[in-house]
Formats: C-alpha cells, structure tokens, sequence
C-alpha cells in the first residue's frame, strides 16, 4: 500500500500515482479547492486532520475508499457527504466538532468498524446514535463521550455486533441494560456505571 502525506496547502492531486493510502492535514476554507480530484483516485484509505469545514460534503470521496479517518477537526458538526464513499468498512472519528451528528452514516451499509474518540479535557457529544441502527458493524469502540443522554437504543440494534469497547461510567446504567439485553456476551454486572 502506496501511502502519502501532505499538507493541504502542498497537495497536487495529479502526483499521487498509485497512492492508495492519503494523509491530508491542515485543510483550511481556501485549500478545499485542492480537494478536486479525489474522487478519481483509486484510495482505499484517507486520513484528514484539522478540516476547517462543517460536514464531509467538500471532501470527493474515492470510489474504492474503506477507511476513512477524520481528526482535530472542531468545525465539523455533520457527516454529511460521508455516503458518497458507499464501501466504507471502517470509519475513526476523534476529537472533532460538538455536536456531533452521525446521521449520515446510515447510508454505509458496508460499515463493520466504527471508532469514535473525544478529547481529553472534553467528551465528544453526539447529537444521537440513530444513523448507526441496523449497520453491519461488528466492532464498536466510543472513549471518552459524553454520553449521559445518550439513547443506547442502536447499539442494542447492531445485529453483527462481536466487540464492543465503551467506558460504562459515561453512560445510564439502564441504558448499558438495553445493550446487554440484546447482546449477552456483554455483561454490565462488575461495572459501576451511573445510576
């Protein structure tokens, strides 16, 4: 796997060759122009750090894209434009925009893992859970969300679920029930999570 890293304001689309694996960073309002051209790369995977924009809809997504990997990027509050890349398999969310909104992750019906991080003064909020109910997803991990009003609902309703990573203190205990109701191998019993 060919992989290559710019800076967003260095990025030249057409030296990419058979680049499969993409790191963009530093991706202001006036370097989304260098952006173009994207979509007609055969990446597999992309990793954008710092993206000064409100959702994913300025991003061209690679036809053949299965990771995707979005950072640091506190303007993003949507994942809107995420469901032009259709095969995703995994996707990395850390530390980016409050709220969040995965809504637009109900179109990857490919999607097996999904990761999502905050930061660590703060938890990542999410608007809901709802655009994840019913994916493929057999791994989940949520660390460090701010998940005290978090409906747990769709988790319970992943039906390929196997490995679920989330920090049981961020969330309602009744809720971890839910989870656990629907998937016996997760087992809530020796966690001291919130009442």
């Amino acid at each position: 796997m060919a992989h290559r890293d710019f800076e967003a304001a260095r990025l030249d689309i057409s030296t990419l060759g058979n680049a499969t694996s993409l790191s963009i960073h530093t991706i202001r309002k006036s370097e989304w122009k260098r952006l173009r051209g994207l979509d007609g790369l055969d990446l597999e995977s992309l990793s954008l750090r710092w993206l000064s924009a409100p959702d994913l809809t300025v991003v061209p997504m690679p036809p053949k894209l299965r990771s995707l990997t979005v950072w640091h990027s506190n303007k993003l509050k949507s994942l809107n434009g995420v469901e032009q890349a259709a095969d995703l398999e995994e996707v990395d969310l850390r530390e980016n925009g409050q709220p969040l909104s995965l809504a637009a992750l109900a179109g990857l019906t490919k999607l097996k893992v999904l990761r999502i991080q905050g930061g660590y003064g703060a938890g990542q909020r999410l608007t809901d859970l709802d655009g994840i109910e019913g994916l493929p997803i057999e791994t989940l991990e949520m660390q460090a969300i701010d998940g005290t009003n978090l409906d747990l609902g769709p988790i319970a309703r992943l039906p390929k679920l196997k490995a679920l990573d989330i920090p049981p203190q961020c969330f309602a205990r009744n809720e971890l029930a839910r989870i656990a109701a629907s998937h016996p191998w997760y087992d809530p019993a020796d966690w001291s999570p919130q009442p």
